[in-house]
């Protein structure tokens, strides 16, 4: 009569109790690798959403800049003075030489306004995790019958970073309030100053902050 051996391992392999340890330590190890996985997945598109929005807020200045440069001090309203500034004006364009004479575009304006399905409230109203934003608006022939509106930025804050509304310079930069969009002079310089803000994929709050000098024409 043969003797057998329970619970040791056999030349022909693994126990039911061994087979059943490593399937486990393999679903445990392949768990690990699958949220590792889904972590730098979820960073990287982190990320890609806060390069997007640096990118978008340099080139907007960079679009501000383009178009203010060819205007001049005789040709844009209002004109604050820091402390003062303004998120809103209206400027002409040197467009062309005439006889020795420019050329002025028709008036034009750069606006702060909400976005579409955004009011004053303090409400996030399209639910895009955002409340209260803006959007800079370009509009030229301002009132004319040629008038034609165009968006340079969506994603703007209200206020300017570490800026709200209780009328003090919470940022800390010699203004008080200032919107996300803000324009200041100096003489024949403009300076912008933008904000824009967006969540990323996880819900978190990405901010940008950038600005530009600019020298009007003389």
């Amino acid at each position: 009569m043969k003797h057998t051996q329970h619970g040791r391992k056999s030349s022909a392999g693994f126990t039911v109790v061994e087979l059943a340890i490593a399937v486990v330590l393999s679903g445990l190890m392949l768990g690990a690798i699958a949220m590792i996985f889904d972590s730098n997945r979820r960073a990287l598109r982190a990320g890609a959403t806060a390069d997007n929005l640096e990118e978008q807020a340099y080139a907007t200045v960079q679009k501000l800049r383009t178009i203010l440069a060819p205007s001049g001090k005789s040709a844009i309203s209002p004109m604050p003075i820091a402390p003062l500034h303004t998120s809103t004006i209206q400027f002409q364009r040197g467009v062309d030489i005439v006889n020795a004479e420019l050329v002025w575009s028709p008036p034009e304006r750069l606006v702060l306004e909400y976005s579409p399905g955004e009011t004053d409230n303090g409400v996030d109203d399209d639910g895009n995790g955002l409340v209260d934003e803006c959007r800079i608006v370009w509009i030229q022939d301002d009132g004319g019958p040629n008038e034609r509106t165009l968006v340079l930025s969506s994603w703007v804050s209200e206020f300017l970073e570490g800026e709200d509304a209780d009328k003090k310079d919470s940022n800390g930069n010699g203004m008080a309030a200032e919107r996300g969009l803000t324009f200041t002079f100096d003489e024949e310089l403009v300076t912008v100053y933008l904000t824009l803000q967006r969540p990323d994929p996880e819900g978190r709050m990405l901010t940008r902050t950038v600005s530009t000098t600019i020298a009007l024409r003389n």
